[in-house]
């Protein structure tokens, strides 16, 4: 098993084999983990944000870089593992 985080001192303390360091916001960052890992058969990807304000006091850059990290980092990171998932097939 394998974890992931920005900061990998968060990870302290999880009996995992591997802790490595991961930016959902950043393509490379995503990259060598996903090569490394090997096949991967659960993807648990709960990297998220929030910010507590009313919409309307939202800077849009806040917002745009929420939906960056929000919805195209966990995106990222699907299309990192789903095709190797394909390939081996449901079954497998």
């Amino acid at each position: 098993m394998i974890a992931t985080a920005r900061d990998v001192s968060m990870l302290d303390g999880l009996p995992v084999a591997r802790k490595v360091q991961l930016d959902v916001t950043d393509q490379a960052s995503g990259d060598w983990p996903l090569a490394e890992a090997g096949p991967v058969d659960v993807l648990l990807s709960n990297a998220g944000a929030t910010v507590g304000a009313p919409i309307e006091a939202i800077p849009l850059d806040a917002l745009t870089g929420l939906f960056e990290f929000n919805v195209f980092g966990a995106l990222r990171v699907a299309q990192g593992v789903l095709p190797q998932m394909w390939e081996r097939g449901q079954d497998s």
